[in-house]
């Protein structure tokens, strides 16, 4: 007979205890989440702050918790936000920093069971002062209300310079235009300040807000395309110059009325004269549908602070021929989407202004009369036409086009301009 030793022996039970746990030690290692790697600070203004994260391995949810900048240590044994998503909002003021770590955790049945290790800790500094929108050589500034200031006071300087005061702005703003002529880049900040005995008391200086000026060509809406009746003297509007425009000259008009309205010549050059001097023909579209620039749409969209009820916002250029789709909120809207379309010509007009998108008789709708018991809709191509003014005023898309539009939230502002 074979002599098996005793310690063969006791390593033979070993090893068999060892696969007898596997199993405990495996279900015990696969119920506690990975730990969060990476997490960023966006949106950082005025009282709010977003933070979006890295998913961690086996995570069922995170919590997020506010670190001591110097220690590192927890503030609080409780988190100051729990979520399913990769992202949340948190909330801060003004003249504190802050540090926040987001440790991942795994539901096991009625038992959570957190990663003991967070996340890298992400400091958060409020930010005053941000950009809200720009256009043509201009850029639109805007900051929080400071609680029981009496007013603001904005800086601006050069590369190389010394800040100067520039504006003086009442308590109740909170947003102003400043030119920055195109290539030229100028710095920003601002002080808010109250008054006492006659003087006024300034704060801290914001954070500092870096822009560069640039080029961009105005959005506007629809133009006619018109005829002069007769030959006018007229005033070019930029240089002043007196000009002669014979009969039967083609224009471009921004309006469609007998009264004053402005005209442009094939130049470029703009007049203003009567309507009752023209023929008015069709409209005057762009030279494609994507003609404005992601930055000039939203522009447009920032600038005009146009709100919605849900995150998305759509906006039929009536111009352009074209439906622009945004992702965000008031003032921070981004372009995620632009579709040629067909909308309607003279004999029927896609109608101007702010909607909201609803359902009716299975159509996502813009408008809708009760009384006349008609309205205008997105609908699908029809026909040989894919863009232009060929429609009865409906918006009419392409399949894919129409899809995406379809897979938004009921309720989204439709801006027609």
């Amino acid at each position: 007979m074979r002599r098996i030793s005793l310690k063969r022996i006791w390593g033979l039970l070993l090893a068999a205890g060892i696969l007898a746990l596997a199993p405990t030690l495996l279900a015990s290692a696969a119920s506690v989440p990975g730990f969060v790697k990476q997490v960023k600070a966006t949106d950082v203004r005025g009282t709010k702050a977003t933070l979006s994260w890295s998913k961690a391995k086996n995570a069922t949810g995170y919590n997020i918790y506010r670190v001591d900048p110097e220690t590192g240590d927890l503030i609080g044994t409780k988190p100051v936000k729990t979520t399913t998503g990769l992202s949340c909002t948190v909330s801060i003021k003004l003249g504190t920093t802050y540090s926040f770590q987001v440790f991942a955790y795994k539901k096991n049945g009625k038992k959570t069971v957190e990663n003991k290790e967070g996340s890298p800790p992400i400091d958060v500094e409020p930010q005053l002062l941000h950009v809200l929108s720009y256009g043509n050589e201009c850029v639109y500034l805007e900051w929080d209300k400071v609680k029981n200031a009496d007013g603001y006071i904005l800086y601006r300087r050069k590369s190389g310079g010394e800040f100067q005061e520039i504006k003086t702005l009442k308590s109740g703003k909170t947003d102003c235009k400043v030119n920055v002529p195109a290539n030229t880049t100028y710095r920003f900040r601002l002080c808010s300040y109250k008054m006492k005995n006659g003087e006024k008391v300034l704060s801290e200086p914001s954070n500092v807000v870096k822009f560069k000026g640039k080029k961009l060509e105005s959005v506007h809406g629809r133009r006619w395309q018109v005829t002069l009746k007769k030959t006018i003297k007229v005033t070019n509007s930029e240089t002043g110059e007196k000009v002669t425009l014979k009969a039967g000259t083609k224009l471009t008009a921004s309006s469609h009325s007998d009264g004053t309205i402005k005209v442009t010549n094939a130049k470029g050059e703009t007049f203003k004269t009567k309507g009752s001097y023209c023929t008015f023909g069709d409209y005057q579209l762009a030279p494609s549908y994507n003609y404005y620039t992601k930055a000039q749409s939203e522009d447009f969209v920032n600038k005009k602070k146009y709100t919605s009820k849900t995150n998305y916002l759509i906006w039929v250029s009536q111009y352009t021929s074209s439906v622009h789709f945004f992702k965000g909120s008031k003032g921070k809207w981004k372009e995620q989407r632009v579709a040629q379309c067909i909308i309607g010509g003279v004999n029927g007009r896609t109608k101007l202004g702010e909607y909201e998108t609803f359902l009716h008789d299975n159509t996502v709708h813009f408008y809708w009369n009760p009384v006349k018991n008609w309205g205008q809709a997105f609908h699908g191509w029809i026909d040989g036409n894919r863009w232009g003014t060929h429609s009865k005023g409906c918006v009419r898309l392409s399949p894919s086009d129409l899809s995406y539009l379809r897979s938004l939230p009921l309720g989204t502002k439709v801006v027609s301009y």
